[in-house]
C-alpha cells in the first residue's frame, strides 16, 4: 500500500522545476537595462545616420554636381555598423551562464536580481543548528526512571512528529520501542514538543526551559541537558552531541579574511566549539534565541547598525529572519523547498558555496557592466567615424560582425572562468 503525504505542488521536485521556469520568466534588472540601452542606441544611431545623410546632401549641393553615392554610402555604413543584437544576446547569455555555473555547484538561485544586491553585502549571519552543524545531532547519557521502557516509547512517539534535527537521531536510537498514542501534540519552535499520553501531559524540553515552564517539577537525580517530562515529573534525560560541518571553520575564516562581518545565532545555551569562537567575535554570537529574538537581532543589525546582510538558515525556526534579510540562503538538506522560498538554496549543504555564489554574482556584474560599456562606446565611435565617409559599407559589415563575435567570446570567458576560493 502506498500513502501519499503531500500534494504534487508541494513536492521538492515540482519546486525545482517551477524555479527553473520562473527564473527564465522573471524580469531581470540588467536585461531590462540592456533593452533600454539598445533602444537609446538605436535612436542615437538613426539620428547620426539621418544627420550624416543631411550633411553630405548639403555639402553635395554646395559643391555641385551632386553625387548621391557620397550621401548614401556613409549613411549605409552608419546603419550597418550599428547592431543591438550583441547587446540583446550577451546579457541574457551571461545570466544563463551564471545560473548554469551555480547549478553545477548544486546552488539554486531563485532571485536573478541578486546580481545588483550582492555588491552591497557586508555581513553574513548564520543560524547554528543544522546550518553550521551537521544534520545528524547525536545524543548521549540517555537514562530513564526505573528503566521503564514505556518512557522510551513516549519519547519516540513525541519525536516522531517533531521537525527538530535531534528528532531523527532519537528515532534511530529508539527504533525497537513501540509507538504509543500521543494526543494534543504541539511543537513550539525553540522551546520543545508537548502532548498528552493517557490524559497526562508529556513533553521533551531543555532543562533550563523546563524549570521555567513547569512549576513544582520533580527532577530527581536527572542532570542532563534535555528532559522527558511525564505528569510533571522528569522520567528520562539525555545530552546532545553536536558535530560541526568540516567546512564551517574554513567558511567563517575566509569570510573574515574577506572583511565580511560574521554573526552566529543559536537557540542553545552556548556554541560548543572553541575553534569557531576564536574566529567569530564573542559579541557577535547570540545564544538562547527563540525565532522572535532571531528576527529582532536581524532587524537590529539592518536598521540600527546599517548592515546589509545574508542570513543562512535551515528550516522553520529561521523563516522570519530569512524574510527580513537582504539576501536569504537556505541549506537544502533539511530545508522544505516547497514551503519556504529563499533567494538561494544550497542543495548540497556545502557552506563554502556561500562564498562561491558571492564571487560568481560579483564577477557576473563586472562582465555585464563591461558588455554594456563596450557596446555603447564601440557602436557610437564607429558610427561617428563612418558618418565622415571613412568606412566603406563592405567594411562596416565586418566591424559589426566583430562586435558581435567579441561580446559572445567575452561571455564565454565567464563560462570557463574558474573562481578561486
Amino acid at each position: 500500500m502506498v500513502r501519499v503525504a503531500k500534494n504534487y505542488q508541494d513536492f521538492a521536485l515540482t519546486y525545482l522545476i517551477n524555479t527553473i521556469k520562473n527564473y527564465k520568466k522573471t524580469p531581470q534588472k540588467y536585461q531590462k537595462i540592456s533593452e533600454v540601452v539598445a533602444n537609446y542606441l538605436t535612436f542615437a544611431v538613426l539620428s547620426i545616420a539621418f544627420l550624416t545623410f543631411l550633411i553630405h546632401l548639403i555639402i553635395g549641393l554646395l559643391n555641385s554636381p551632386l553625387n548621391f553615392k557620397d550621401c548614401i554610402f556613409p549613411t549605409i555604413s552608419v546603419l550597418v555598423i550599428f547592431c543591438p543584437c550583441a547587446l540583446g544576446i550577451t546579457i541574457p547569455l551571461l545570466l544563463a551562464i551564471t545560473s548554469m555555473k551555480a547549478n553545477r555547484k548544486k546552488i539554486i538561485i531563485n532571485n536573478p536580481n541578486l546580481i545588483d544586491k550582492i555588491s552591497s553585502i557586508d555581513t553574513v549571519v548564520f543560524d547554528k543548528t543544522g546550518t553550521l552543524t551537521k544534520n545528524e545531532i547525536y545524543f548521549e547519557n540517555l537514562t530513564c526512571l526505573d528503566n521503564n521502557s514505556l518512557y522510551f516509547s513516549i519519547l519516540r512517539s513525541l519525536e516522531q512528529k517533531s521537525q527538530h534535527p535531534i528528532a531523527q537521531s532519537i528515532l534511530n536510537m529508539l527504533v525497537n520501542y513501540p509507538l504509543v498514542n500521543i494526543t494534543n501534540f504541539k511543537e513550539i519552535f525553540g522551546v520543545g514538543v508537548f502532548g498528552k499520553y493517557s490524559d497526562k501531559e508529556v513533553a521533551v524540553i531543555s532543562k533550563e526551559k523546563a524549570t521555567k515552564r513547569f512549576s513544582n517539577l520533580k527532577i530527581g537525580n536527572f542532570n542532563q541537558e534535555i528532559f522527558l517530562i511525564y505528569d510533571n515529573r522528569v522520567v528520562a534525560g539525555f545530552d546532545k552531541k553536536i558535530l560541526f560541518r568540516k567546512e564551517a571553520i574554513n567558511c567563517l575564516h575566509l569570510l573574515k579574511k574577506l572583511k565580511y562581518n560574521t554573526y552566529i545565532i543559536t537557540g542553545d545555551n552556548n556554541l560548543y566549539d572553541e575553534d569557531i569562537e576564536k574566529i567569530v567575535d564573542r559579541d557577535n554570537i547570540f545564544t538562547k534565541c527563540l525565532p522572535e529574538k532571531k528576527l529582532s537581532i536581524v532587524k537590529s543589525l539592518r536598521n540600527q547598525r546599517n548592515l546589509n546582510l545574508i542570513y543562512v538558515g535551515d528550516g522553520i525556526n529561521d523563516i522570519l529572519s530569512l524574510k527580513e534579510a537582504n539576501i536569504s540562503v537556505g541549506i537544502g538538506s533539511r530545508f522544505d523547498l516547497a514551503s519556504i522560498q529563499t533567494d538561494i538554496v544550497l542543495v548540497n549543504n556545502n557552506l563554502m558555496n556561500i562564498i562561491y555564489v558571492i564571487f560568481l554574482l560579483k564577477r557576473t556584474k563586472k562582465f555585464i557592466i563591461f558588455s554594456l560599456t563596450w557596446s555603447i562606446v564601440y557602436n557610437l565611435i564607429f558610427a561617428l567615424v563612418a558618418s565622415f565617409g571613412l568606412i566603406p559599407p563592405v567594411f562596416s559589415g565586418m566591424i559589426m560582425i566583430f562586435s558581435d563575435i567579441f561580446l559572445l567570446i567575452f561571455a564565454l570567458f565567464l563560462y570557463f572562468y574558474r573562481l578561486k576560493i
